[in-house]
């Protein structure tokens, strides 16, 4: 099944999302929301792909702005499916390109 502009408001770790912070605020607890471009079930899996409309033809450009929201989208589609998120992609609309972020 195919699924677009997914919703998703969920309590997250912080340090799920932000590993740098100290070991005691790492355990608090922080509400995270979004909208997730696209997602599809793949066997016993999700793979989600984000748009981005980005006028670059710098791909380390794109991952390095974007890696970390795809990252908290994968977090996001597990919780919603129980699932594991196994790839991430951006699609750029100017390149034409898609680009894998590693998780």
């Amino acid at each position: 099944k195919l699924y677009r502009e997914q919703r998703f408001m969920l309590d997250v770790r912080a340090g799920d999302i932000y590993p740098e912070l100290s070991d005691i605020a790492k355990d608090q607890t922080v509400i995270v929301q979004g909208a997730v471009d696209c997602m599809f079930k793949e066997g016993d899996h999700m793979v989600i792909i984000d748009f981005k409309t980005d006028r670059t033809t710098d791909e380390e450009f794109l991952l390095k702005h974007y890696s970390e929201q795809l990252k908290t989208y994968s977090i996001a589609a597990e919780k919603m499916f129980s699932l594991p998120v196994s790839e991430c992609y951006i699609y750029s609309l100017h390149m034409s390109k898609t680009i894998k972020v590693n998780l």
